[in-house]
Formats: C-alpha cells, structure tokens, sequence
C-alpha cells in the first residue's frame, strides 16, 4: 500500500512511457488480484506479461483450484472442528520450519489468521463458489500435516476462478484507469531513493 501511492513508469526499448499509480508484472493469478484491490482503492494500474492474452490467468487456468483455509463456514457446516491455531500448528509441522525461519513463520501466521476474511470471503463475495465438502491435503507421511480436511475446490476448477476474478477486473477497468500490456517482459526495476519507481 505504500508502494501505491508512488507513481511507477513503465518503459519500453522505443520512446513510448505509460505511467501509472502501481504497475504490476505477470498477469497471473496474483497479479490479477492485485490488479482488483488496486483498481478497487482508485489507483490507476498498468498490468504487465509476456504471455499472450489467451492466457490471461497464467498457470491457474490449469490448475485444480484447490485452496487452504482453515475455520470455514463449509468446514463448520461438515462440522469439522478447525481454527487459526490449530492451523498454524499443523502448518509449522509439517512446513518444517525452524526458529530462524522469522519470514517464513510471520507469512505462514498472517496467511492462516486472515485467509478466511481476505481470500475466502473476498472470493465468494466475487461470485466463485466452492465445492460443498473440504477435502484433506497434505496429512504428512513421516511428520504430522493436516490435521482435518481444508482443501476448498472451486466449482469448475482454475479456468472458473480466473473467469470470475477476470470478469471483475473487466469491471473495474471500464472506469479508464488500467491498462494491460501482452508480450512484455520486465528486465529490471528502476530504483530512485531506494524506491523502487519503475520498471
């Protein structure tokens, strides 16, 4: 969010600049998402990838569309007693992560604490849906995983989430503040004040 309220410029080997309040490289599913809550706060957004516009979304298209969350309403529902503790639990056994690991461990805690309010519920509320019943994911062989079912399959699979994310995107961006680039590749980042300010 601080990063946003700097303007980036993106620049190409010919003449032309394209600036924008965030730009954002690689139009997968993390760069879509970013794309939505950029567009949502009135930023202008310049989304950038070297892929062709058939495949928008990335590798997500053909992915399962599988994802963890812990304390659900489908869990509670299938009366699975899951929490943020017991999540993170299971997930620092089975991530194996060791004391040192301070990044790691604050990522896997923020992810686990607020992934039902700002994936899960940030998802349906755009329309995705999920099949009724978590399926298990990772119980773990030779060291404790998953303690009770928390994989959440997308009606339709990958192709359905990133059509959904794109169609709300393609809302978004009728308000002339974002522009998508094909066939770009980002080299390098443009640092100024140890900011980084383009790319």
């Amino acid at each position: 969010r601080r990063a946003a309220a700097n303007t980036c410029t993106f620049f190409r080997m010919t003449p032309d600049r394209h600036e924008a309040d965030v730009a954002i490289v690689g139009a997968g599913i993390a760069g879509i998402a970013t794309a939505i809550e950029a567009l949502s706060r009135g930023r202008r957004v310049l989304l950038l990838d070297r892929d062709v516009e058939a495949n928008l979304g990335g590798l997500a298209c053909d992915a399962m569309g599988g994802l963890w969350f812990a304390g659900t309403p489908l869990q509670r529902r299938y009366r699975i007693k899951d929490s943020v503790e017991l999540g993170l639990a299971d997930w620092m056994s089975f991530g194996e992560l060791g004391s040192d690991d301070e990044w790691p461990r604050a990522w896997a805690r923020r992810y686990v604490e607020r992934c039902v309010p700002d994936v899960f519920e940030w998802l349906t509320g755009l329309g995705v849906r999920f099949m009724p019943m978590p399926m298990w994911a990772e119980r773990g062989l030779h060291r404790p995983g998953n303690s009770v079912p928390r994989f959440h399959f997308v009606w339709g699979t990958g192709r359905a989430l990133i059509a959904a994310l794109v169609a709300h995107l393609h809302d978004l961006a009728q308000r002339g503040r974002f522009d998508i680039r094909f066939g770009h590749r980002v080299d390098s980042l443009v640092t100024q004040d140890g900011k980084v300010t383009g790319v």
